[in-house]
């Protein structure tokens, strides 16, 4: 289970610093280690986050298309639900609370809104 975690957490770092240095648009991150059905920790660097931040949750959405060209994979970045900053841990990690109803699992991508 240790490893699990350790393993998230790193695939995580590893996606949102990638993601973090696209340019053009909010900074995105992703969940990093969910503690329960209404609070996870969150990896997103931004400097000027901060306590009382609301954050939006958003999955990838994938499908196959065809074309004269052959078959390609189209994802679509689609919200599902927001949250709110609750403790920010270090410059890349914070705690936030969400709403129950939000099923927030792996690849799960995170911005400020």
């Amino acid at each position: 289970m240790m490893n699990r975690t350790i393993l998230t957490l790193v695939l995580a770092g590893s996606i949102g610093t990638l993601a973090g240095c696209a340019h053009g648009g909010p900074a995105l991150g992703t969940l990093a280690l969910k503690h329960s059905d209404t609070e996870a920790d969150v990896y997103l660097h931004t400097e000027d986050l901060k306590k009382g931040d609301k954050l939006a949750f958003f999955q990838n959405e994938c499908r196959s298309r065809e074309s004269a060209r052959g078959t390609r994979n189209v994802c679509n970045k689609v919200k599902v639900g927001s949250g709110e900053v609750v403790q920010v841990l270090n410059e890349h990690y914070s705690t936030v609370r969400l709403p129950a109803s939000v099923q927030l699992g792996e690849g799960t991508l995170v911005e400020k809104e």
